[in-house]
């Protein structure tokens, strides 16, 4: 539930511009899951794997990807290589020649170039992705350039690379050509294979995703082709091209591009990229690449922590999901919290009574607005007791009664209306319990809510200070008038040695 709130918040943190506040809930995400790590759980290594099929998981992977910086997308893809959920590999197109990380980029396409997907089955293979063809060229671009200054010989590469990251991907030409404000000669703009789609009318679901990886990659990494060398290099090669490109039919690596896609997991895998994306950066280009998602993913049912689940999903947030668990704001439902020894200990100290202590935690159990305003618990429910006048203890034990038999279950608390308070509000006041010190005994002025935490361990429990038992006589009237039971006790009966009725 936390990681969910953190999720949510962040996003509502975003949207009211409060980036700060979004960056916390986020950090406090990963935190939580840190510590829920066990001990051979480890980043470092790259060999733990996340099973995103459940939804207690997914929250993890949502909360990585929204802290993206050069080494978090390796750490997101080490979880869950094979599908890459959040479509990780798109960010690394333009981080890893962003931030120098090229040799890692042209490591893993040579890895994947070498496998086929008939002997490997569904796997999102960058090596197909339009973004890594471009990056990969200018990788070696970068390369060739730095052997050329040190005086080095060396085999012109990018060239070719750029050749063919054009044959397959032809749609991001004038894309990137629009954003770097690069001159492309009229045969190049006429020609059907430079055609610009901006939504997914026509197009079949594989080429839809085509098309909109095309548009990511124009707009995240138009920056890298601005200079003056990288815009005169990709003009001219696009003009070598128009021949080549009138007579081919199909390209290899467009080919496999379409067989990858035709995978549904993975389709889903680049739309849940794109609408983290629009929730982390609401701008306008980003909210258009929605055009090229099919209507039942866009308009299906969606939330904050858990953004479009795998179609392979194994559990969701669903009525099944919270089959057997306690819902604390159902109507008529009895929220029962589980109390803690340390809490049994210091109840049985404050009442000594173990029938009029069973009455009292039956009477909290049954009154949910009583725990709804009450976040110390039981113990502190005690502990108001003691410090209420009779008469308003009176008014809240016999009007709680009259709602529990009318069935109400959850109304206005008896005693609030008068003051103009809202059901489950808070006292204004901070109100803090002084008992009197017994004969010879301390006073114990520690506030309540504090007094639950106090015992955890045996050796805590030798260092408890004494709490004085509550004044319950006016309590165990009350509760025999509504439930019955046997006369009250006379407390001055202790002091002649009179047993107990």
């Amino acid at each position: 539930m936390q990681i969910r709130c953190c999720n949510s918040q962040k996003s509502t943190g975003r949207h009211r511009e409060e980036y700060g506040q979004a960056v916390d809930y986020v950090e406090r995400a990963l935190y939580a899951y840190e510590r829920a790590f066990l001990g051979a759980f480890s980043f470092a290594s790259g060999n733990n794997r996340l099973d995103f099929d459940r939804v207690e998981n997914r929250p993890f992977f949502l909360a990585i990807h929204r802290q993206v910086i050069p080494t978090t997308p390796r750490l997101l893809i080490s979880l869950d290589p094979l599908s890459d959920p959040h479509g990780v590999y798109l960010h690394l197109d333009y981080l890893c020649v962003k931030a120098g990380l090229g040799d890692w980029l042209l490591d893993v396409w040579s890895v994947y170039r070498s496998t086929t997907n008939e002997d490997s089955g569904e796997f999102m293979d960058p090596s197909v992705l339009p973004g890594w063809s471009y990056a990969r060229a200018l990788i070696l671009r970068a390369k060739e350039k730095e052997k050329k200054e040190r005086g080095e010989d060396f085999e012109e590469q990018s060239t070719e690379a750029l050749r063919q990251a054009i044959l397959g991907f032809p749609s991001i030409v004038p894309l990137l050509a629009d954003k770097c404000e690069i001159s492309l000669s009229a045969e190049v703009r006429g020609h059907k294979a430079f055609r610009i789609h901006t939504d997914r009318i026509g197009l079949s679901p594989e080429e839809s995703i085509l098309h909109l990886l095309s548009h990511l990659y124009a707009q995240r990494s138009s920056s890298l082709w601005k200079s003056s060398g990288h815009t005169s290099w990709l003009s001219s090669t696009s003009n070598s091209l128009l021949s080549t490109l009138s007579s081919q039919r199909t390209h290899p690596i467009r080919d496999r591009f379409l067989r990858t896609f035709s995978s549904l997991t993975l389709r889903h895998s680049i739309y849940r990229h794109v609408f983290v994306l629009e929730q982390t950066h609401a701008q306008p280009q980003n909210r258009a690449l929605t055009a090229f998602i099919p209507p039942d993913i866009t308009q299906g049912r969606q939330l904050a922590c858990d953004p479009l689940p795998p179609p392979t999903a194994l559990s969701t947030y669903d009525a099944a999901f919270f089959v057997g668990s306690e819902d604390p704001f159902a109507l008529g439902a009895t929220r029962l919290r589980r109390r803690t020894q340390a809490e049994e200990r210091l109840l049985a100290r404050l009442i000594p009574d173990a029938a009029t202590r069973a009455q009292i935690l039956a009477f909290y159990d049954q009154n949910p607005w009583i725990a709804a305003q009450v976040p110390g618990g039981v113990v502190e429910f005690v502990q108001m007791m003691a410090e209420m006048p009779e008469d308003a203890l009176q008014e809240m034990m016999l009007g709680a009664e009259m709602m529990r038999e009318a069935g109400a279950g959850v109304g206005v608390q008896p005693g609030l209306a008068e003051r103009g308070a809202m059901p489950g509000e808070l006292l204004d006041e901070d109100i803090e319990v002084f008992w009197e010190a017994e004969e010879g005994g301390e006073v114990d002025d520690m506030p309540r809510g504090h007094q639950q935490g106090r015992v955890d361990t045996e050796e805590e429990e030798e260092e408890e200070e004494e709490v004085a038992p509550m004044p319950i006589r006016v309590v165990r009237n009350l509760l025999n008038r509504l439930w019955g039971g046997a006369p009250a006790q006379d407390d001055s009966s202790d002091d002649d040695g009179a047993g107990s009725a």
